[in-house]
C-alpha cells in the first residue's frame, strides 16, 4: 500500500519513505583499489652472485599539509592532542621559538615498502590472512540452541524467545536485576548467559512493536519452562533503564540442517572475542561482554540467520548484530588458483617476492633481514614549516567486510543488465533463490591506496571530543633531506628501488600548460582527508667498493654510473617496469597528483553522504549512504552501485564509464568514479 507520496507501507503499518538521487552533489570515495593481476604475485630466489652497497642521497618535498604526529607526546586531554614528530631540536624564526620537524625513518619505510610492492607485484605482507570479515547485519535473526555432542561437533536447533524485563545498575520495580559483571539477580541466586533458568510464562496477550511476543513472568525453581539464559550486551545499558534480554526454550528437537556449523561457531568465537577486545570496543572498560557465554558448554543460546536453499547460516549473539562470513582473506588473495602465486604474505626465504627480498620478512619458520635501512628526514630550513593547529573529524576505520567497496565481485557494468540481487563474501541472492559464489569468481579489489587531493576545511571541527584530534601539520613545499643505506642488493633491485622512489613517469601529455603525470606518494596521518601528498627524489646515489691492497683494506665510493653505466636520470617507471599491465594502469591515476583536479574537479573527495529527513529537518551522515544504497530485505534484494573501479574513471579527454543503474524503481547515474548522494 502506497501514501499519497508514493510511500511504501512497510509491515509495521508506518510509510517508509522512498530514496531519491540528489544529483546537485557527486562525491569521490577517499581511498580506491589497485587491482592484483591475474598472473599473482612475482616470486623468485633472489640469491645472486653480482650485488653492490652504497647509500642514496634524497629529498622530501610536502605537496600538501603533512601530519607525521608525534604519539609518544599525545597531551591527554578532552580532545586529543599531537604536535609532530621531533627531537626538541629548537630553531627561531622572527623571534619566535619552534621544534624542527622530523619525519622518521620507519614512517618512510613502511610507505616505500607498500609502494615498492604495488611497482613489483610482489605480496601483501601487512595483511592477516587469517582475518574474517565481520559485518553488522540490518536482517532480524531466528532464536536457536547450539548442543555439542561427544566428538564436539555442534548441532542448530530451533528456540523460541521469552523476554526477560531486565535493568542494569540498581533495581526498578517490575524488572530483573543484571549487575555490572552481567550477572542475573534473583533472591539469592545468581545466574550467567549459557545458565539454565526455571521460570513461568506471563499471563494473557502481550504485543510490543506490532509483534507477538512470549514474555517472562517469574523465575523460581519450581517454573513450568526451562530454558537458557541470554543477557546481552553491556553498551548503552543505562542505570535505571529497563531493557528485555532473553531465555531461549527448544521449539524441537529436530536439528536443523546446516552446512559447516562447527566453522559457523568458530567464526562466533571471534565476534566474542572482539566485543572483548579493547581496541576494539571503547565501552568494554575492564567488563567482560556476554559474560557466561562459554565455548566449553555443551548447549548454548544462539541468534541465527535464516537458512538458505545451501544450508547455510551466519552466527551472531543479537538479533540484529554482527556476524562473520565463512571465507577469509587467504582464500580470496589466490587470484589464479595457484598458492604458489598467491598474494598472501611471504613465509619461504627460497621464494621470496621482490619486495620481501629488498625489506625482509618474518614468517612462523622462517625469515631474512632486510637489505636497506631508511634514516630520518630532517628539515635543514630555518623559517617556521608549520601550519595553524586545527582538530580533525573523526577518522574512520576501514570496513573491510563491505562486499559493495572491497569485494570484486560484480562492478558497475555488471549491474546495469543485472536483474535485483546482493550477495557477501559467500554468498549471492536473489528474491527466488540463493548460491554459494564460487571462489574463482570472488576476489578482493586489491591494494588500497588515498587519492591525492587538498585538504578540505569540511574536515576541520571546533568540536572537541575522544573522537577527534588536534593536530599541527607542516606547510605544503617543506623540503627534508635524508639517506637510503643499501646492502648487497641486486643491479635490478636497485633500478626498481630509484625508480619507485622518484615516481618519474615519461610522457608528452600536458594540463594547464605542465605535465599532467606528476606521480607522488603518501605519508602520515589523515590521507582520507588529502593531507601527506609528498614528492621524494634521489640526488646522488653512491656505490661502495672495498679494496685489499697489500693486507690493507680500504673503501672506495664511487657515483653510480661510473659503476653500473646507468646516469640516475635515465631510470623511470617506463624502462622498469610492465606499463601495460592493469595494476600500473591503474597506479598511474592513484599516484598522479593531477588526476583529481583535472578530471574530477566538480566533486567533493569525501566518503559518500546521504541525509534522512529527522525530527523536522534533514540529518546527514555517512551510514545512511550505505543504508540507502541496498535493500535490507531479503524478498527484494537489490544493490543501487558498487565503489566504482579505478579504470572506470574518465582521464583527459577520454570517457570512463557511463550508464544508468535502475532498481527497485530507484535511478542511478554512472559517471566514471563518481559516488551520488541519497536523500531520502
Amino acid at each position: 500500500m502506497k501514501n499519497y507520496h508514493g510511500n511504501q507501507k512497510n509491515k509495521n503499518g508506518r510509510f517508509a519513505p522512498p530514496v531519491k538521487v540528489d544529483e546537485s552533489v557527486s562525491y569521490v570515495n577517499p581511498y580506491n583499489f589497485i587491482s592484483l593481476n591475474s598472473t599473482g604475485c612475482k616470486r623468485d630466489d633472489y640469491t645472486s652472485d653480482e650485488t653492490y652497497t652504497g647509500f642514496l642521497e634524497c629529498s622530501l618535498n610536502t605537496k600538501t599539509e603533512t601530519i607525521i604526529p608525534d604519539t609518544s607526546k599525545e597531551i591527554e586531554t578532552e580532545c586529543p592532542e599531537f604536535t609532530f614528530f621531533n627531537y626538541q631540536e629548537k630553531k627561531e624564526d622572527n623571534g619566535k621559538i619552534f621544534y624542527s620537524p622530523v619525519i622518521p625513518g620507519s614512517e618512510i619505510r613502511g610507505m616505500l615498502r607498500s609502494d615498492f610492492e604495488v611497482f613489483t607485484d610482489s605480496c601483501m605482507s601487512s595483511v592477516d590472512i587469517e582475518e574474517s570479515f565481520i559485518s553488522r547485519s540490518g536482517i532480524p535473526k531466528k532464536p536457536g540452541i547450539l548442543k555439542k555432542d561427544e566428538d564436539n561437533h555442534w548441532h542448530l536447533y530451533p528456540a523460541v524467545r521469552y523476554s526477560l524485563h531486565t535493568t542494569r545498575g540498581t533495581s526498578v520495580a517490575g524488572a530483573y536485576l543484571v549487575d555490572k559483571n552481567n550477572n542475573l539477580k534473583v533472591d539469592n541466586l545468581t545466574y550467567k548467559t549459557g545458565d539454565w533458568v526455571s521460570f513461568d510464562e506471563k499471563n494473557g496477550p502481550i504485543r510490543n512493536r506490532g509483534y507477538g511476543v512470549d514474555y517472562v513472568g517469574k523465575i523460581y525453581p519450581g517454573g513450568n519452562l526451562k530454558g537458557l539464559l541470554f543477557i546481552g550486551e553491556l553498551g548503552g545499558k543505562k542505570t535505571n533503564q529497563t531493557i528485555h534480554d532473553s531465555i531461549f526454550v527448544y521449539k524441537s528437537l529436530n536439528e536443523l540442517k546446516v552446512e559447516d556449523l562447527d566453522l559457523a561457531v568458530k567464526k562466533l568465537k571471534e565476534i566474542f572475542d572482539m566485543y572483548n577486545d579493547k581496541a576494539f570496543n571503547k565501552n568494554l572498560q575492564n567488563k567482560t561482554w556476554y559474560a557466561g557465554y562459554d565455548f566449553k558448554k555443551d548447549e548454548l543460546p544462539v541468534w541465527y540467520s535464516e537458512i538458505d536453499e545451501t544450508h547455510h547460516t551466519y552466527l551472531s549473539l543479537a538479533c540484529i548484530g554482527k556476524e562473520a562470513y565463512h571465507r577469509s582473506l587467504n582464500e580470496l588473495l589466490d587470484v589464479c588458483n595457484n598458492h604458489k602465486k598467491s598474494y598472501v604474505p611471504c613465509i619461504d626465504k627460497k621464494s621470496l617476492c621482490e619486495a620481501c627480498d629488498l625489506f625482509g620478512f618474518v614468517s612462523d619458520n622462517d625469515a631474512k633481514g632486510s637489505k636497506i635501512r631508511i634514516g630520518d628526514a630532517i628539515y635543514e630550513g630555518t623559517t617556521n614549516p608549520y601550519s595553524q593547529s586545527r582538530i580533525l573529524k573523526e577518522l574512520s576505520s576501514p570496513h573491510i567486510s563491505n562486499p559493495h567497496f572491497y569485494s570484486l565481485f560484480l562492478t558497475n557494468e555488471d549491474l546495469m543488465s543485472k536483474k535485483n540481487l546482493d550477495w557477501n563474501y559467500d554468498v549471492q541472492f536473489t528474491k527466488e533463490k540463493s548460491s554459494i559464489i564460487p571462489s574463482e569468481q570472488i576476489g578482493i579489489r586489491g591494494r588500497k591506496m588515498y587519492w591525492h587531493h587538498i585538504p578540505s576545511r569540511n574536515n576541520m571541527t571546533n568540536q572537541k571530543t575522544k573522537r577527534n584530534c588536534s593536530i599541527v601539520p607542516v606547510k605544503p613545499n617543506i623540503e627534508f633531506k635524508f639517506n637510503i643505506y643499501f646492502d648487497n642488493i641486486t643491479e635490478k633491485e636497485l633500478k626498481d628501488l630509484i625508480a619507485i622512489i622518484n615516481l618519474d613517469y615519461d610522457s608528452n601529455t600536458s594540463w594547464q600548460d605542465r605535465p599532467y603525470y606528476d606521480l607522488c606518494h603518501k605519508i602520515g596521518k589523515a590521507k582520507p582527508f588529502g593531507y601527506g601528498s609528498v614528492k621524494l627524489k634521489v640526488l646522488d646515489a653512491k656505490i661502495r667498493n672495498i679494496k685489499v691492497n697489500k693486507n690493507k683494506v680500504s673503501y672506495q665510493v664511487d657515483a653510480i654510473n661510473n659503476v653500473l653505466n646507468i646516469k640516475l636520470e635515465d631510470i623511470n617507471l617506463n624502462n622498469t617496469f610492465d606499463i601495460t599491465s592493469q595494476s600500473f594502469q591503474d597506479a598511474l591515476r592513484m599516484y598522479n597528483f593531477n588526476y583529481l583536479k583535472a578530471n574530477y574537479n566538480d566533486c567533493e573527495i569525501t566518503y559518500p553522504l546521504a541525509s534522512h529527513y529527522r525530527k523536522g529537518s534533514y540529518e546527514e551522515a555517512g551510514h545512511y549512504w550505505f543504508m540507502d544504497n541496498k535493500s535490507n530485505k531479503l524478498k527484494n534484494p537489490y544493490v543501487l552501485m558498487v565503489l566504482p573501479q579505478i579504470k572506470d574513471g574518465k582521464d583527459l579527454n577520454t570517457k570512463g564509464l557511463e550508464g544508468t543503474i535502475e532498481k527497485n524503481g530507484i535511478k542511478v547515474k554512472i559517471e566514471g568514479l563518481k559516488l551520488p548522494r541519497y536523500k531520502k
